[in-house]
């Protein structure tokens, strides 16, 4: 069996250092900036939800915000992320299909 305890430990550590927390909030704006501004341009009908660029805006400010909370663990918002890409997955394949 494995001791990761040492793991932990070091993924601690190197969390909770000043710089590697900041970089998790920017990171994690990023992230909410892409999915707002998805959904502000899908509401003001500059991006449709046939646009493949509206599920790509989605799905990276998702992996953003998935990248952010392996620092900032939340788990709800984990588990939403978790969602919100595979609605946006789904929906590009979903293009894709329509275009075949």
């Amino acid at each position: 069996m494995t001791d990761y305890s040492s793991l932990v430990e070091s993924y601690q550590t190197f969390v909770h250092q000043p710089h590697i927390h900041y970089f998790g909030h920017f990171i994690g704006l990023a992230g909410m900036s892409s999915i707002v501004i998805a959904y502000y341009l899908l509401e003001r009908g500059r991006l449709h939800r046939d646009n493949p660029k509206y599920y790509i805006l989605n799905l990276v400010g998702a992996a953003l915000l998935e990248v952010s909370l392996f620092i900032n663990f939340n788990l709800g918002s984990f588990v939403i992320e978790i969602f919100w890409m595979a609605i946006s997955i789904f929906g590009l394949l979903r293009l894709r299909k329509q275009k075949e």
